[in-house]
Formats: C-alpha cells, sequence, structure tokens
C-alpha cells in the first residue's frame, strides 16, 4: 500500500482496494475453545435455550471434542460448528417440553449423540406416559 501512494496514488483510492489475508485452519483445539469459552460461546448459546424450558444442558468432553473433529473433518472451521450441534439436538429439542412435562431434568450429550446420532442422556429418565397419567389422577382425587 505505502508503495502505491509513493508511486503517486492517492490515499482514499488505495484505501478502497480490498484487502485479501490467508488464514490457517482452526486446529481441534482451537475450536474447542471457540465452542466454550468466549461469553456468547456456542454451547453456552443451547444451555441458556435448555435453561429457559427448566432443563439442564451439559456436554461431555468427548462430545466436544468429537463436534470440533467433525467440522474440522468437514473443513467448515468455526463456522460449521453451530450445524453440526443443531443437527445432533435437533430431536432432543423437539421433545424438550414433554420430556420436562416427564421429570427429566438434566440433559448429557455425549460422543454418541454426536457421532452416531443417538439421544442424548436424559437424567432423571423420563417418567412413563402410564405413570404420568396414573399420578396425574391421584393428584386429582386427592385435590378434589
Amino acid at each position: 500500500m505505502r508503495d502505491l501512494i509513493s508511486y503517486g496514488f492517492l490515499p482514499e483510492f488505495v484505501g478502497r482496494f480490498p484487502v485479501v489475508a490467508r488464514l490457517s485452519a482452526l486446529s481441534t483445539d482451537e475450536m474447542m475453545h471457540v465452542m466454550t469459552t468466549p461469553r456468547n460461546a456456542l454451547l453456552k448459546q443451547y444451555c441458556a435455550l435448555f435453561a429457559a424450558d427448566g432443563v439442564h444442558l451439559s456436554f461431555t468432553t468427548a462430545a466436544v471434542d468429537a463436534i470440533a473433529k467433525e467440522a474440522e473433518r468437514a473443513r467448515t472451521g468455526a463456522r460449521g460448528l453451530r450445524a453440526i450441534v443443531e443437527r445432533s439436538l435437533n430431536e432432543a429439542m423437539y421433545n424438550l417440553p414433554a420430556w420436562r412435562a416427564r421429570g427429566v431434568a438434566h440433559v448429557v450429550v455425549t460422543e454418541e449423540t454426536i457421532v452416531d446420532g443417538k439421544l442424548p442422556l436424559l437424567q432423571p429418565e423420563p417418567m412413563p406416559v402410564e405413570e404420568m397419567a396414573m399420578e396425574e389422577e391421584e393428584n386429582a382425587a386427592a385435590t378434589g
């Protein structure tokens, strides 16, 4: 840039040239850091989303590592992390209100959730629908 200005180009003209910068890919550890550490980190956002429904969400270290490795394998970098987490938690987010009504208080995302597409661990296990109906009948009989 300085060469162009010293050659006689106006600084206002040179300032309009696009700047091209080559960036190196993030490592797995760097992507794990991006997902967990910043104030508005991706995984913190999902924890807050689940907390809005009264359920605590947590990720195992192996799950966070699997998310980062998947993004690295797909060569999407940090921009692809959200899509991977969204795909892995899509069914859980859909079922969350029903799970909460059936007594689930904690959802744990494991490596199998990310790699194999399995549901996250639910703690405590959801109450079967039949037991829930019986409990509601007992509560109605006791109050009415």
